[in-house]
């Protein structure tokens, strides 16, 4: 399967032609800021429901355009196994975990400072894009989808249509 090498591909063309050329910063922080609405989401209901789908999966559309303006493979992070990087009980903590790892990594890099900290550089983001992955598919998993149908909801039904102008940015 080779879901995510597809998507990456696809969401990056989009996002070039939405946004131009734009630092990564910008869709590492729409990852954030779909965890928040996925967190909020959890907190008002316990079941499953479409907007769920749709943060989860706008999450792995902003990460994938991270991916492809930082040069990262979206395919190989998902196939790599990140398990081991934030071991936590609760999946979202490992996903918030890493969120956090690749804030760090890119913040100290955009720095210049603690360049030779195993936390920050490609490999460190590499590995953290891992652990999200494998932890956003646990928590996914756990409560009865996958990754691959909140991308069907996220880009498929809605994203890829969408048409911005950017000159309001």
């Amino acid at each position: 399967m080779t879901t995510f090498r597809h998507l990456q591909r696809a969401v990056g063309e989009w996002s070039e032609r939405q946004f131009g050329e734009q630092s990564a910063v910008n869709p590492l922080l729409g990852v954030g800021e779909e965890y928040g609405e996925l967190v909020d989401q959890l907190d008002a209901t316990d079941r499953v429901t479409a907007a769920e789908h749709d943060c989860v999966g706008d999450m792995l559309v902003f990460m994938a355009d991270f991916c492809h303006r930082r040069g990262h493979e979206y395919q190989a992070a998902f196939e790599a196994d990140g398990t081991d990087e934030f071991p936590f009980e609760d999946p979202l903590d490992g996903v918030a975990a890493a969120i956090g790892a690749l804030d760090r990594s890119v913040l100290k890099r955009r720095q210049g400072i603690r360049l030779d900290d195993d936390r920050v550089g490609a490999a460190a983001e590499r590995r953290a894009l891992a652990a999200f992955l494998d932890h956003l598919g646990d928590f996914a998993n756990r409560r009865g989808y996958s990754l691959e149908t909140c991308i069907d909801v996220a880009w498929h039904e809605e994203v890829r249509h969408r048409e911005w102008d950017g000159s309001s940015a």
